[in-house]
């Protein structure tokens, strides 16, 4: 079992094995949701997952009709989606702890909704942690 949670640590949970593959959304509701180009996330099915703690944290936002995303209330972390009409959940993989057992993702989804500014197909240099590029 793979273990999560939100930036605050007050909510935790548990989850098993994904129904699909990890993928890189990139709609605008995910950037949005995220504040990020893409949000990473997996499958889940809800007899897979458990919270440990922090269930009255919980909150949700209806982003589309029929599909809610659930957050800490807290701290704001994004830590899974669910549609109304479906036994499975759409689990953020940035709030795991250890990714280690996480597959690579398989595929970029809604490309066409995509941020303009990001490709995912460019090659960009590293920086040490905490440093900026200098402006040209």
């Amino acid at each position: 079992m793979l273990q999560g949670g939100c930036l605050c640590g007050c909510v935790r949970y548990e989850v098993g094995e994904f129904l699909t593959p990890p993928v890189h959304c990139n709609c605008a509701t995910c950037r949005k949701r995220q504040g990020a180009a893409i949000s990473t996330n997996a499958g889940v099915s809800v007899n897979q997952f458990r919270l440990l703690s922090g269930d009255e944290l919980i909150n949700s936002f209806e982003s589309s009709p029929g599909k809610r995303g659930y957050f800490c209330s807290a701290c704001g972390s994004h830590l899974y989606a669910k549609h109304d009409s479906r036994e499975a959940l759409i689990l953020r993989l940035g709030c795991l702890d250890d990714d280690q057992e996480v597959p690579p993702p398989t595929a970029h989804i809604w490309r066409s909704d995509a941020a303009e500014w990001f490709d995912p197909k460019e090659q960009l240099k590293e920086l040490p942690e905490g440093r900026r590029p200098k402006s040209t």
